[in-house]
Protein backbone atom coordinates (compact mmCIF):
# COMPACT_ATOMS: atom_id res chain seq x y z
CA UNK A 1 0.00 0.00 0.00
CA UNK A 2 1.39 3.21 -0.90
CA UNK A 3 1.57 6.63 1.67
CA UNK A 4 0.75 9.86 -0.05
CA UNK A 5 2.08 13.35 1.14
CA UNK A 6 -0.67 15.95 1.85
CA UNK A 7 -0.19 17.47 -1.93
CA UNK A 8 -0.47 13.99 -3.37
CA UNK A 9 -3.44 13.34 -1.49
CA UNK A 10 -5.00 17.18 -2.21
CA UNK A 11 -3.81 16.50 -6.41
CA UNK A 12 -5.67 12.88 -6.45
CA UNK A 13 -8.96 15.23 -5.01
CA UNK A 14 -8.39 18.30 -7.19
CA UNK A 15 -7.88 15.48 -10.20
CA UNK A 16 -10.96 13.94 -9.14
CA UNK A 17 -9.51 10.53 -9.06
CA UNK A 18 -11.64 7.91 -7.40
CA UNK A 19 -10.05 5.78 -4.05
CA UNK A 20 -9.95 4.96 -0.88
CA UNK A 21 -7.53 6.92 1.89
CA UNK A 22 -6.29 5.74 5.01
CA UNK A 23 -5.74 8.44 7.19
CA UNK A 24 -3.61 6.80 10.49
CA UNK A 25 -1.12 8.04 13.11
CA UNK A 26 2.31 6.50 13.66
CA UNK A 27 1.19 6.18 17.24
CA UNK A 28 -2.29 4.92 17.33
CA UNK A 29 -2.05 0.76 18.00
CA UNK A 30 -5.74 1.07 16.69
CA UNK A 31 -4.20 1.64 13.62
CA UNK A 32 -1.37 -0.97 13.67
CA UNK A 33 -4.33 -3.62 14.39
CA UNK A 34 -6.40 -2.47 11.46
CA UNK A 35 -2.94 -2.44 8.99
CA UNK A 36 -2.77 -5.69 7.99
CA UNK A 37 -6.76 -5.68 7.30
CA UNK A 38 -6.04 -2.78 5.42
CA UNK A 39 -3.31 -3.92 3.35
CA UNK A 40 -5.29 -7.57 2.41
CA UNK A 41 -8.64 -5.42 1.37
CA UNK A 42 -6.11 -3.40 -0.69
CA UNK A 43 -4.81 -6.72 -2.45
CA UNK A 44 -8.52 -7.62 -3.13
CA UNK A 45 -9.66 -4.42 -4.33
CA UNK A 46 -7.99 -4.14 -8.07
CA UNK A 47 -9.92 -1.66 -9.61
CA UNK A 48 -9.39 1.36 -7.16
CA UNK A 49 -6.71 2.76 -5.21
CA UNK A 50 -6.33 1.79 -1.70
CA UNK A 51 -3.62 4.91 -0.06
CA UNK A 52 -2.63 5.62 3.75
CA UNK A 53 -2.11 9.60 4.77
CA UNK A 54 0.07 10.52 7.99
CA UNK A 55 -2.38 12.79 9.94
CA UNK A 56 0.51 14.05 11.80
CA UNK A 57 2.13 14.97 8.36
CA UNK A 58 0.01 18.34 7.81
CA UNK A 59 -2.37 19.52 10.25
CA UNK A 60 -4.15 21.99 7.80
CA UNK A 61 -4.86 18.91 5.28
CA UNK A 62 -6.11 16.86 8.04
CA UNK A 63 -8.18 19.72 9.42
CA UNK A 64 -9.41 20.35 5.62
CA UNK A 65 -10.15 16.42 5.81
CA UNK A 66 -12.06 16.38 8.80
CA UNK A 67 -9.99 13.93 10.79
CA UNK A 68 -11.13 13.84 14.39
CA UNK A 69 -10.04 10.58 15.57
CA UNK A 70 -7.96 7.60 13.92
CA UNK A 71 -7.96 5.18 12.20
CA UNK A 72 -10.24 7.21 9.48
CA UNK A 73 -10.90 5.54 6.38
CA UNK A 74 -12.21 7.67 3.44
CA UNK A 75 -13.46 6.80 0.09
CA UNK A 76 -13.97 9.28 -2.85
CA UNK A 77 -15.67 9.10 -5.88
CA UNK A 78 -14.48 12.23 -8.42
CA UNK A 79 -12.92 14.06 -5.95
CA UNK A 80 -15.73 14.10 -3.71
CA UNK A 81 -15.71 12.62 -0.49
CA UNK A 82 -18.22 9.63 -0.35
CA UNK A 83 -18.08 8.02 3.15
CA UNK A 84 -15.98 8.22 6.14
CA UNK A 85 -15.86 5.29 8.73
CA UNK A 86 -13.91 6.04 12.39
CA UNK A 87 -11.98 3.04 13.88
CA UNK A 88 -11.25 -0.33 13.34
CA UNK A 89 -12.61 -2.07 10.62
CA UNK A 90 -12.35 -5.27 9.41
CA UNK A 91 -11.17 -6.61 5.43
CA UNK A 92 -14.76 -7.36 4.51
CA UNK A 93 -16.41 -4.18 5.80
CA UNK A 94 -13.11 -2.09 3.28
CA UNK A 95 -14.26 -4.57 0.93
CA UNK A 96 -17.85 -3.84 1.02
CA UNK A 97 -17.16 0.17 1.15
CA UNK A 98 -15.29 0.05 -2.29
CA UNK A 99 -18.13 -0.79 -4.12
CA UNK A 100 -19.70 2.60 -2.67
CA UNK A 101 -16.93 4.59 -4.86
CA UNK A 102 -16.70 1.81 -7.67
CA UNK A 103 -21.08 1.00 -8.30
CA UNK A 104 -21.75 4.92 -7.40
Amino acid sequence: MIELNAEQVREKIKKGEDFILDCYAPWCGPCKVMMPMLESASSQITNLGVYKYNVDSDSELTMQLGVRGVPTIKGFKSGQEVFNKVGIMQTKEIIDLSSKIING
